[in-house]
């Protein structure tokens, strides 16, 4: 066994990288030499030398290892050409000067690393060549695909469970910043434990714990981004088990591989959509209450102009269907960067943060459950109608949705515009403590409401044809 004893065994900061090291070989005096230590490692013979021995086996030097270390600080002294918008946000958070907890530089390494490896530009990845294990030809015949294994060597006590943290907000992030179509970032994040205890701790890697996550005790991701990262999770958990949420939501499907399959295809495409128009109500409620309405009710608007222009461009896309999808999410983009550029416009965005409990989130939730319990009737019967209309011969779905286009055109003109007007108008008038004048204009709003949509109801009631032949029996 060896026993070598130098003078100032420590020579490097943990922030930076190594400088120096000692280079030791048997029977020689050690030497304190410039520059990082070469990856390698030491081979012997199985069932060779034993422990006690002095033969330390034959050097091999890891020239992958060190070809992979000189190109990545080649990229980060070129600024990392290749490297998504929010990859560069990050790398340059944990970076950044005047940090609380400074980050080892292992764990910078190590994480920046596997970025490289994903986004660098090809021509800095060009002789680094890590083949994946490939199936067998059963597994092939399953739908397995080669697995791309890359490991991080990290010594005890350098801080892993960070460096899964960087990980998982790094591919989740920019999972969630692609609309979930880019492949290279994953559908799962999946960490594996040896034992509960060690599970235990490692659930501070749930974005959902807010500031008590590891994402903030360590500071991994910056606060304006914790909200995107929890939607994030649920749009990677939707993206992964559409199959599962598409047979719940629309079983009549589940008999046809091709609906089914296209329906999962589609649903994937659109449910970006979700987390855009979440910030769309947001900043238009923002907008509202300071009686600013125009970019809420344009928003809309960018729905119908972008289905349109991608339906015009079908013959680019796979399908009509393809493009309307597309459509939808291009348009989920647009109306969320309206509402951004309108509520910066007019001082009141502010960046994103945790809620934490307190008197007033607990009077939001007080008023928030009756909204709820009011908009679920509509929300169940559209449910009911999606289940329904997934049995019926082809041409169902389509007659089910002109329906609706018609009797939301009277909800669109009227209902939300008196909506939009009257609710900041209460607030304001309750908060001043005019709860008459609040039920009064209340009463306005509905009378006036109802009178205009009475002619619609009649017209539906009595001339149905004449109004579907109008519409639709052009086209």
């Amino acid at each position: 066994m060896l026993d070598f004893q130098v003078e100032s065994p420590i020579q490097n900061s943990p922030y930076t990288e190594p400088q120096r090291h000692w280079r030791i070989v048997p029977g020689e005096t050690p030497q304190l030499l410039d520059g990082r230590r070469p990856a390698h490692y030491f081979w012997r013979k199985p069932g060779g030398a034993d422990e006690d021995s002095e033969d330390v086996g034959t050097e091999i030097t890891l020239i992958m290892v060190n070809r992979i270390r000189e190109r990545v600080r080649q990229w980060r002294a070129e600024g990392c050409p290749g490297a998504t918008r929010l990859s560069l946000e990050l790398m340059d958070w944990w970076q950044r000067e005047g940090r609380a907890q400074r980050l080892f530089y292992a764990q910078l390494e190590a994480a920046i690393t596997v970025i490289f490896m994903t986004e660098a530009r090809a021509d800095y990845r060009q002789g680094i060549d890590i083949r994946p294990d490939a199936p067998t030809e059963r597994q092939a015949a399953e739908g397995i695909r080669p697995l791309a294994r890359w490991a991080c060597k990290m010594a005890t006590g350098t801080g892993k469970t960070t460096v899964m943290a960087m990980l998982a907000a790094w591919t989740i992030l920019n999972k969630v910043a692609s609309g979930g179509r880019d492949a290279r970032y994953a559908d799962f994040v999946l960490v594996v434990c040896p034992n509960v205890t060690i599970r235990s701790r490692l659930g501070e890697l749930d974005p959902g714990r807010g500031e008590a996550s590891l994402y903030r005790t360590s500071d991994i991701v910056p606060p304006h981004l914790m909200t995107l990262l929890a939607q994030g999770l649920l749009l990677v958990l939707v993206l992964a088990f559409t199959p599962g949420f598409i047979r719940l939501l629309a079983p009549g499907f589940a008999a046809s591989g091709a609906a089914m399959g296209l329906a999962v295809e589609l649903t994937r495409i659109t449910f970006p959509y979700l987390a855009l128009v979440s910030l769309v109500v947001l900043w238009t409620g923002v907008l509202n209450a300071e009686k600013r309405f125009a970019a809420g009710a344009a928003a809309p608007v960018l729905l119908n102009l972008a289905m349109i222009s991608t339906l015009l461009l079908a013959g680019f896309f796979a399908s009509g269907a393809h493009a309307a999808a597309w459509g939808v999410l291009i348009a989920g983009v647009l109306e969320a960067g309206l509402l951004m550029i309108a509520a910066f416009r007019a001082g009141l965005l502010a960046p994103p943060v945790w809620p934490r409990w307190n008197g007033e989130l607990g009077r939001f939730f007080r008023a928030f459950g009756p909204a709820v319990i009011g908009s679920a009737g509509v929300q169940i019967a559209m449910l009911a109608d999606t289940i329904i209309v997934t049995f019926l011969p082809p041409g169902g779905a389509s007659s089910l949705y002109y329906a609706d286009r018609l009797y939301q055109l009277p909800i669109g003109v009227i209902a939300v515009a008196a909506g939009t007007v009257l609710l900041p108008e209460m607030s304001k008038r309750l908060a001043a403590g005019d709860e008459p004048g609040a039920h009064k204009a209340q009463n306005q709003s509905l009378a006036i409401s109802l009178m205009l949509a009475l002619p619609f109801t009649a017209a539906f009631l009595f001339i149905p044809e004449a109004i579907i032949a109008g519409f639709f029996g052009y086209g």
